[in-house]
């Protein structure tokens, strides 16, 4: 009714001058809607039909028209001098030149002040309890609406609401007698027994030995021989041996003591250059054409250094190589086994030695290498370890 009211204001507004001090408000606005005259004859069906021509399709001419070309057919409409383009024309610049409205940064405040002052603005045009309005005039404002919601009033309230649980518990307690439980720890000393293999046998089955080495008499060394080459020109070439050894076997000495080659001969052990034929640089052997090409016989030479001619002379020499001394990893004691109150050491741990001997010449008529072994051993050792803590 406050909306009615306040469109009806407008229009006495628009259509001719009242005097506001003559009467009431409501009398005012009572006189302005008589002097409109009824429009029930204006509108009616027949003119509204007039107006609007009634058009029903189910594939009207712009279901034709593909997506993509929406745009030009609208652009086209709009250009051309049709009733339909003038109508389009003034939808869209309405829409365009229609003015923005800001309700500003508290909009809630404006409707609670239109809320406060509607009273006093239009209160006085209707009676309370309000008549019967008349339906025969409908004035359609082209204007824009912003609506907002405002609580008017809200209150909070808070309480607090306590809980008083009570437990009631029954403990029952009893006591029961158990046997002690201790634990002794004690300090002894242990001897050490051999219960295995001792001696030569002992030693055979600890070291092993490459395929073409025999061993010495009393197991104090092993010999080994290489393959013999004859090819008439100066060439380089080289044989390896694998020694292995358990920890079964307790060794004190390991040495290259023998070497047999023809021409210059090199020792290489586990990838390291250990010894050289005729000079201590420890390059590796190689075969240069240099000064010594005017006697017809090329060099040989230890990474740089020059040793001798390329030749085929037999010799035989102590390198006196300690193994032992060269080795990243010798034999080690272990695992052991515990067998009740007995400590069994399996000597399964081991260690191993690849001995490489390197020669350069033109023929070959020997080749030997020499390994004494001195050390105790034992397949198996054990130890009482007395039993209980006394």
């Amino acid at each position: 009714m406050r909306a009615s009211a306040a469109s009806g204001l407008l229009l006495l507004a628009l259509l001719s001058p009242i005097k506001l001090n003559a009467q009431d408000w409501r009398a005012q606005a009572q006189q302005s809607l008589d002097a409109l005259g009824s429009v029930t004859d204006l509108i009616t069906q027949d003119t509204m039909q007039a107006t609007v021509t009634p058009f029903e399709t189910d594939a009207p001419p712009e279901s034709q028209i593909a997506p993509h070309q929406i745009e030009d057919e609208v652009f086209n409409e709009r250009v051309s001098d049709s009733v339909a383009a003038r109508g389009l024309g003034a939808q869209v610049d309405s829409a365009l030149t229609r003015p923005d409205v800001d309700p500003g940064n508290n909009p809630l405040a404006l409707a609670d002040a239109a809320v406060g002052a509607s009273e006093a603005v239009a209160g006085g045009l209707f009676v309370p309890g309000g008549e019967a309005c008349d339906g025969s005039l409908t004035v359609i404002p082209r204007d824009e609406v912003l609506s907002c919601t405002s609580v008017a009033s809200e209150q909070y309230q808070t309480c607090r609401e306590t809980r008083s649980i009570t437990t009631d518990r029954d403990d029952h307690w009893a006591c029961s007698t158990e046997d002690p439980a201790y634990k002794k720890r004690c300090s002894r000393e242990v001897n050490w027994v051999c219960t295995g293999q001792t001696g030569a046998v002992c030693s055979q089955a600890a070291l092993g030995l490459p395929a073409t080495g025999s061993w010495r008499a009393a197991a104090s060394g092993f010999d080994v021989t290489g393959t013999v080459s004859t090819n008439g020109a100066c060439t380089l070439q080289s044989d390896s041996f694998t020694v292995t050894a358990t920890s079964a076997l307790d060794l004190r000495r390991l040495i290259v003591d023998e070497l047999s080659f023809n021409g210059v001969a090199q020792i290489r052990v586990n990838g390291v250059n250990r010894w050289t034929y005729g000079t201590s640089a420890n390059g590796d052997l190689n075969i240069r054409n240099s000064w010594f090409w005017i006697f017809g016989r090329p060099g040989v030479y230890a990474g740089n250094t020059r040793i001798a001619f390329c030749d085929s002379t037999a010799r035989s020499v102590s390198p006196n190589i300690d193994l032992l001394a060269v080795s990243s990893s010798g034999p080690a004691q272990g695992p052991s086994q515990i067998l009740n109150h007995e400590v069994v050491l399996t000597g399964s741990a081991h260690a191993t030695w690849t001995i490489e001997v390197i020669r350069v010449n033109q023929t070959e008529t020997t080749v030997g290498m020499g390994v004494a072994v001195t050390g105790a051993c034992c397949s198996a050792w054990s130890a009482d370890t007395g039993g209980a803590c006394p």
